[in-house]
C-alpha cells in the first residue's frame, strides 16, 4: 500500500503561527501559504542530529516511499563489505571458477555439467575435482556470469558467447542443446600481453622472423595469421598489434573482444548477434563497413569465418593498407582457400579466377603458426604473396621451421628455423616506409 503525495493532504493553519514579516504581501494568506510551502519546497529530515535534504522528486512523497525506494537500490558493494571472500565470491563472483581463473599457467577451462571440470595447464589437459556442487549450483554461478557481462540466455537461443570484465571470454550452452549438462568454456587473455621479445624467448620465433613481421606492420602491409584451434594467433596478434607505431588509428574488429593494445588512439569495436530485444544484430560485415569511414591506418580483424570478407577484400583490393587479419586453418594453402570460400558463401558473383586475383593483389604477408604434439607454439612459415601462376596463387617461404625429431627424455620437438634464401619483394615497401633491414637475415643458414 502507497501512501498519498503529502500535497493531496489538506494542512489546517496554525491559529496561533504568527505571519512571517517578509510573507505579509501574499494575499492574507501568509501563515498557510508558508506553511504548504515549507512542506513542498523545504523539507528536511534530521539522522542523528544531521539534517538531510531528500531529492526534489521525492519532496512530495513521505519517508515510507523513499525508504522503498532505497530498498531498490543494488546492494553488491554492502554485500562485499560485509561477507567473507568466499561467500561474496558464491554470492556475485564465479564461485569454485574464481580459483581457475586466477591461476597464471591455467589458459583455458571447461565445464561440462556439474561433475567434470578440466583445464589446460601449461598446454596439457588436466581433470580437477569436482567444482560444483550440483547442477542448481552451476546455474547460479551462470547467472552471475551473465550479469556481469551484461547478456542474458534466451529460451529459444541458449548459447552465450561473452566477455567477462577482465576479458576472460566466455561460452555457455545450455541444454537440451547440451547433452551433458550446461556446459561453460572458459578462455583466458594473458594479465600482459606477450611481445615480440617474449615469443622469442619461448622459441616461437627467431630473432630475424620478429625483425621482419615488425618491418611489416609498421610498413603497413596487409598481413593474414592462420592456425587451428588453440595455435595462438591472437597471442600472436596482439604482440604485432603492439608494434604499431602510438600516432596511427588503430580499429579492431573482433567478435568477442579479445585484443589488448596499448596505444591511445585505438577504436575497439565488437560484433553482436542480438540486441536486448534479441529484433537486431550488429554483424561483423556492418563493422567492417563503418570502421572504413573511421579512415584507419590499421584495421585489425580478430577473426574472419564469413561474408565481412567480401567488403575486406574489396577494402584492400581498392588500396587500403595495414590490414591485420586472422583465419582458421591448417596450413598456408588452406588459408587462401578458406579465405575464396568465404568470397562465394559471402555472396560475392566474380568468377573464382577474379577473386583469386584480388587476392593475390590485396594481400602481402601469410603467416602460419600452429601448437605442436609437445604444446609448444611455433611460427611455422611466413610466406609472401607474389601473384597468380597457373590460375593459383604463388607463395614463397621467406621463414619456415623444420621439426627434427622428440627428446625421448624430456618429450620436446626438436626442429630448426630456415630462411628461404631470397630476398622479399615487400623490401621495396619496406624502404618507402624509411625501414632498413639487413639482407643476411634472408640468406639460408
Amino acid at each position: 500500500m502507497r501512501l498519498k503525495p503529502i500535497e493531496d493532504i489538506l494542512i489546517e493553519p496554525d491559529e496561533q503561527m504568527e505571519p512571517a514579516p517578509e510573507d505579509s504581501w501574499l494575499n492574507d494568506v501568509g501563515p498557510s501559504s508558508r506553511a504548504q510551502s515549507g512542506i513542498n519546497n523545504e523539507k528536511k529530515f534530521s539522522f542523528e542530529g544531521e539534517i538531510t535534504k531528500l531529492p526534489s522528486e521525492l519532496d512530495t512523497y513521505s519517508l515510507i516511499d523513499y525508504a522503498e525506494l532505497l530498498s531498490q537500490q543494488d546492494t553488491s558493494t554492502l554485500v562485499r563489505q560485509t561477507l567473507p571472500r568466499p561467500q561474496v565470491e558464491e554470492v556475485l563472483g564465479y564461485g569454485p571458477l574464481e580459483v581457475l581463473i586466477r591461476s597464471e599457467d591455467i589458459s583455458e577451462i571447461t565445464v561440462v555439467g556439474p561433475h567434470l571440470t578440466y583445464v589446460l595447464r601449461d598446454g596439457k589437459v588436466e581433470e580437477v575435482p569436482d567444482c560444483f556442487e550440483d547442477e542448481r549450483h552451476m546455474l547460479r554461478i551462470i547467472e552471475n556470469m551473465l550479469r556481469c557481462a551484461g547478456r542474458r540466455i534466451e529460451p529459444d537461443w541458449p548459447i552465450a558467447d561473452m566477455r567477462l570484465l577482465d576479458g576472460t571470454s566466455v561460452y555457455i550452452i545450455m541444454p537440451p542443446y547440451a547433452v551433458h549438462g550446461p556446459t561453460i568454456t572458459i578462455r583466458k587473455s594473458s594479465r600482459r600481453p606477450f611481445s615480440m621479445t617474449k615469443l622469442v624467448e619461448l622459441g616461437s620465433m627467431t630473432q630475424e622472423m620478429a625483425g621482419f613481421l615488425t618491418a611489416c606492420v609498421q610498413a603497413r602491409l596487409n598481413i593474414v595469421v592462420c592456425g587451428g584451434i588453440g595455435s595462438g594467433r591472437t597471442t600472436l596478434m596482439n604482440a604485432l598489434g603492439s608494434c604499431m607505431p602510438t600516432e596511427r588509428r588503430i580499429v579492431t574488429i573482433e567478435n568477442v573482444a579479445e585484443l589488448q593494445l596499448s596505444q591511445r588512439h585505438v577504436i575497439a569495436l565488437e560484433s553482436r548477434q542480438t540486441d536486448l530485444d534479441s529484433s537486431k544484430c550488429v554483424t561483423m560485415r556492418d563493422l567492417v563497413l563503418h570502421a572504413l569511414r573511421m579512415r584507419p591506418e590499421h584495421l585489425i580483424f580478430g577473426e574472419c569465418h564469413g561474408s565481412e570478407v567480401v567488403e575486406l577484400l574489396q577494402a584492400m583490393y581498392s588500396g587500403c593498407s595495414g590490414v591485420l587479419m586472422g583465419v582458421y586453418s591448417q596450413n598456408l594453402r588452406d588459408c587462401l582457400t578458406r579465405l575464396e570460400v568465404m568470397c562465394l558463401t559471402g555472396g560475392s558473383n566474380l568468377p573464382m579466377m577474379i577473386i583469386r586475383a584480388q587476392l593475390a593483389a590485396a594481400l602481402d604477408v601469410v603467416v602460419y603458426l600452429t601448437c605442436l604434439r609437445d604444446g609448444s607454439h611455433k611460427v611455422m612459415n611466413i610466406a609472401e604473396v607474389q601473384g597468380i601462376e597457373d590460375d593459383i596463387i604463388r607463395l614463397q617461404n621467406i621463414f619456415h621451421y623444420q621439426d627434427m625429431e622428440v627428446d625421448i627424455v624430456t618429450g620436446k620437438v626438436q626442429g630448426i628455423f630456415k630462411s628461404g634464401g631470397f630476398r622479399p619483394s615487400c623490401l621495396a615497401k619496406f624502404e618507402a616506409a624509411n625501414i632498413q633491414l639487413p639482407r643476411e637475415m634472408f640468406m639460408s643458414y
